[in-house]
């Protein structure tokens, strides 16, 4: 620092003299933290604990007698750093991953950390957990508190949470047989419950929707939805049969040819217009040796008159029966058309009662899967118990549960963008006196005297002061 009585003065003199570098260590620092709360990818936290009691001393085997278990208050350092080891154990965090694993391949999670495929991949893997694994002591208390910390606080809460389970699991096998086998047969129970209380669900939705298997139901209604399609494929192939009949019947009759009814496939027009035919050669004949004025002329003229206005009538009396054929045709048609559209709802409907029932039993079938294992475990300890037996074992119960933290726990926007300032402040105010005490250069007519000694004469003001004076 420089050599002055007035420190105060010196400390200010500075400060206003670099406050441009302190401005802008301060922005640069706030910038860079605004930045961080808002684009890094924010990381959450699940919070358990456990407490380590006292050491459970068991009676001695040889007495006949049945001694109570006696509990010892007195717990070491070393027994909770025990802990803290077996938390921290490789065995651990392998069977929480493949409990997660078995779990969650079937129901198509992607959230676990990774599978083993070879010994290089799990020791990765274990590392991995063992980064975002925090254990520590609360001070002057039995409490092993832990923490886990990933990008996906649901994946954060279902880890710890598994996480303490097997490593209940795995402190019985090594503490406590007996143990293992309550545990065992607790969980078995309640898997047992869950798994009624699934089959209970899937016969109430059975009875609510009426159908005991849609799967079937289905296929039947996809079969029925065929055959009335063909009926529809028929009848609009007849529609289309008779709109072409009688657009060419309309023709015919509206410009008198006769020619035209020769398409009809009715006998009685049929008859008629072969009658007609033979008139009108019989007249042609006629009119080879007659004159189109003679009674034999007029005669025949007036048979083939009455003949078409009889073909007339009866193309009309046709034309009128495939009108309201075809008017059937479309009702049948309509009729069809609702069917399939009702056929197709019901199928939506049974579709998704379907996959309902399907989800209620994959349910069912992972709750199963869990209890027979569960109870093939609890007949397993229950007979390693009555082979092993343990003398001396530290007592621990978990005290909280996995509980997802408030929010990510960083970045925290309300205490990191304050905190930069203040560091960014406190920064720059540093450099700022650091660059003044390197800087041997005199700045004013006072450091001349007091350095060297010498009166100063005049000074010349500095060219960017005196223009912005200016």
């Amino acid at each position: 620092m420089l050599n002055t009585e007035d420190y105060k003065r010196e400390l200010i003199s500075i400060f206003f003299a670099q406050r441009k570098l302190i401005f802008f260590i301060t922005i640069l620092f706030f910038i860079v933290a605004v930045l961080v709360s808002f684009l890094w990818p924010p990381v959450y936290s699940a919070t358990g604990s456990i407490l380590v009691k006292g050491k459970r001393v068991a009676g001695i085997p040889e007495s006949l007698t049945a001694q109570p278990t006696k509990m010892h208050p007195s717990i070491s350092k070393e027994d909770l750093y025990s802990e803290i080891e077996i938390l921290t154990s490789s065995e651990v965090i392998e069977r929480t991953i493949a409990y997660l694993n078995k779990s969650d391949k079937k129901t198509n999670n992607k959230n676990v950390p990774g599978t083993f495929k070879n010994r290089f991949s799990e020791s990765k893997t274990i590392l991995a957990v063992k980064k975002n694994l925090k254990i520590e002591v609360l001070p002057a208390s039995k409490v092993i508190n832990i923490t886990y910390f990933s990008r996906k606080p649901q994946y954060a809460v279902d880890f710890l949470q598994a996480f303490l389970e097997q490593y209940d699991l795995y402190r019985m096998e090594l503490f406590n047989p007996s143990g293992a086998a309550a545990f065992f047969s607790k969980q078995a129970n309640k898997f047992k419950d869950s798994l009624e209380n699934k089959e209970k669900a899937l016969l109430e939705r059975s009875d609510k929707n009426g159908v005991s298997d849609p799967h079937l139901e289905i296929s039947n209604n996809l079969m029925i939805k065929k055959d009335l399609e063909k009926q529809l494929s028929l009848l609009k192939n007849d529609d289309i049969d008779k709109r072409s009949t009688i657009d060419l019947l309309s023709k015919a009759i509206k410009n008198n040819d006769i020619q035209m009814l020769s398409f009809i496939d009715n006998p009685t027009i049929n008859n008629i217009t072969s009658n007609m035919q033979d008139l009108l050669f019989e007249r042609a004949s006629i009119l080879r040796t007659y004159n189109s004025s003679s009674k034999a002329v007029k005669n025949i003229n007036n048979q083939i008159d009455n003949m078409y206005s009889l073909l007339s009538s009866e193309a009309k009396t046709y034309k009128n029966d495939l009108q309201d054929q075809l008017a059937t045709i479309e009702d049948k048609l309509q009729n069809i058309k609702t069917k399939i559209m009702g056929i197709d709802k019901k199928n939506v409907e049974l579709q998704k009662v379907f996959l309902e029932s399907k989800t209620i039993m994959r349910e069912a079938d992972l709750l199963g899967a869990s209890y027979e294992t569960f109870s093939k475990r609890t007949e397993e300890a229950k007979i390693s118990s009555a082979v092993h037996s343990t003398n001396l074992s530290t007592y621990v119960s978990i005290l909280s549960e996995s509980f997802p933290s408030d929010g990510p726990v960083f970045p925290r926007k309300k205490i990191l963008i304050p905190l930069s300032l203040i560091i960014g402040f406190i920064t720059g105010c540093s450099l700022s006196f650091l660059r003044e005490y390197f800087d041997h250069t005199f700045k004013r007519p006072s450091d001349v005297l007091r350095y060297t000694d010498l009166s100063v004469i005049f000074s010349i003001p500095s060219w960017d002061n005196e223009k912005t004076d200016n």
